[in-house]
């Protein structure tokens, strides 16, 4: 599946308005997993998965409080290749924060360079406001913060 994103990234980064050093990645969920995924196989200037899913690419199993990758060394690995600066987002309150958490954890013992966030909202995919009645995006203050720590991450990187 992440097969698909690395494409995309590749055809993004040809196009003749783009700077390929200047690409950043944001995804939620599963697009979370989607970006380590890739990440372990191709650089982008920075990334941010939101609340990533990301028992595969972990290599765990069930969804404990706590979770430990089955095979610890085989994870390490995948995270070893990882060069892209990345902010790991989660979500307080989350039945997965622990696998959110882990994802830090894991690429901070391997040494990349990656911060982590969470905040405190009650829809899963808190980065991306809705659109209201009106057609209009109206973020509330947890969203504004998150979507304003996310323009400072990125800026950082994609910044000439």
């Amino acid at each position: 599946d992440y097969d698909d994103l690395i494409s995309i990234i590749d055809y993004v980064k040809g196009l003749p308005f783009v700077d390929p050093k200047r690409v950043g990645l944001l995804g939620n969920s599963h697009g979370g997993e989607l970006i380590l995924k890739a990440a372990a196989e191709i650089d982008v200037a920075a990334a941010a998965p939101s609340e990533p899913a990301a028992a595969e690419f972990l290599g765990i199993e069930g969804e404990e409080p706590v979770p430990k990758p089955a095979n610890k060394a085989e994870t390490m690995e995948r995270i070893r290749r990882i060069n892209t600066p990345l902010l790991i987002m989660g979500r307080d309150g989350d039945h997965l924060q622990g696998t959110f958490r882990l994802v830090y954890e894991l690429l901070k013992e391997a040494g990349k360079q990656v911060e982590w966030v969470s905040y405190k909202h009650p829809r899963h995919g808190y980065i991306f406001p809705g659109r209201g009645k009106d057609g209009a995006y109206h973020p509330d203050e947890v969203q504004v913060a998150a979507i304003e720590g996310l323009l400072k991450f990125f800026g950082r990187y994609l910044k000439p």
